[in-house]
């Protein structure tokens, strides 16, 4: 968990963040939703703590929880895009949309530890 990576406690972050004791133990232990303008928040405040954050795995997590990804700041191209590919990928089952997950981050040239966080999740 990145807060206990800075060494903070809940409500200290939580404070910091304007959320409640509760609201925040409740999105890190998954009994509540989490929304983008809370991740936001959340990378932000990490961030002020460590230079080096990189906000990216985190967003990643939260969009897995949700089962959603948001496209809002894609050009409209790249949004037709991602929703195609959410249909095609629907249409497949299980194995099949592993196998094309793999292909696509090879052909992108993501690394293996996309590959694990696919495969994590499928």
């Amino acid at each position: 968990m990145a807060r206990l990576k800075v060494r903070k406690r809940l409500n200290e972050m939580a404070a910091a963040m304007g959320l409640s004791d509760s609201y925040l133990s409740a999105v890190e232990t998954g009994r509540k939703p989490v929304n983008d303008d809370v991740v936001s928040r959340a990378i932000e405040y990490l961030t002020s703590l460590d230079g080096k954050f990189d906000g990216r795995e985190l967003r990643e997590a939260a969009d897995l929880t949700r089962g959603t990804v948001s496209i809002a700041g894609l050009c409209p191209e790249a949004s037709a895009l991602m929703v195609q590919l959410s249909h095609r990928f629907a249409a497949m089952g299980q194995e099949a949309q592993l196998a094309e997950a793999k292909r696509i981050q090879q052909k992108l040239g993501m690394g293996e530890a996309a590959h694990r966080r696919t495969e994590a999740h499928v």
